[in-house]
């Protein structure tokens, strides 16, 4: 990817206050790797990527990962055909995370659309970005895995931030021996565990 264009991508990236604490540098340098062709695809899978940061003062962890390249012009180019269309109720009936299912939602929400058609680059992110949560009584690990969209340029915040917290995630972990148990939680609830 060209340098002027990872640049936009980063300055969304950085107007996002609970971005601050990873290492721009490193994300920038993913984005430059980028090999990006000229493809009627919407969307790319994106090279493996995670960023970290600990916070252990405020008992959390954080990752970010970019999972999908999105082609800015491509978003009216297909229509979601039905099966698609089921996989998509499925997944959201069993709140699954899945980039393909998020892009696909993306695709079918008009405001959504128009803003990515409209991004002043050829290029947005989606992106997962989750929180590890262990500031509560119970020492339980609670999570919040959230959809991040990085559209250069848009228009609307807000409308981004309504649809990333729409598709959130919520979590607790119960206690196992060797395995992580997560259960989905209400987003109360996790609110009320976290300080």
């Amino acid at each position: 990817m060209k340098k002027e264009i990872a640049d936009k991508i980063i300055d969304e990236i950085k107007s996002r206050e609970e971005f601050s604490r990873f290492n721009i540098d490193e994300i920038l340098q993913v984005l430059i790797n980028m090999n990006v062709s000229d493809s009627s695809r919407f969307y790319e899978e994106m090279p493996c990527n995670e960023f970290s940061t600990d916070e252990p003062e405020k008992k959390r962890c954080s990752t970010l990962s970019f999972r999908r390249i999105i082609r800015n012009e491509n978003v009216d180019k297909h229509k979601i055909n039905l099966p698609k269309k089921l996989a998509n109720f499925i997944i959201s009936t069993f709140s699954i995370y899945s980039s393909d299912s998020l892009c696909r939602k993306l695709r079918l929400d008009r405001d959504l659309s128009d803003l990515i058609k409209n991004s002043n680059s050829p290029y947005s992110i989606l992106g997962k970005y989750e929180v590890f949560n262990y500031n509560n009584e119970s020492m339980r690990v609670y999570i919040k895995t959230k959809p991040v969209l990085i559209i250069p340029g848009a228009k609307s915040k807000e409308k981004i931030m309504s649809w990333e917290e729409k598709n959130s995630i919520y979590e607790k972990e119960l206690p196992s021996l060797f395995l992580r148990c997560p259960v989905r939680i209400s987003k109360k609830e996790y609110l009320s565990n976290t300080f």
